[in-house]
């Protein structure tokens, strides 16, 4: 019974990860595109 949570978690904690490797991926495009719009602007 013992495995079966530890392996839950462990899962769990995996699938928090994923997340959150998706969020940092997310958050560094679109502040990479913003920085590009901004330079844009400048550059005007």
């Amino acid at each position: 019974m013992g495995k079966n949570k530890k392996r839950a978690q462990s899962q769990k904690e995996a699938q928090q990860a994923d997340r959150l490797i998706k969020i940092l991926f997310a958050a560094l495009i679109i502040i990479g595109v913003a920085m590009l719009i901004g330079f844009s602007f400048m550059k005007i």
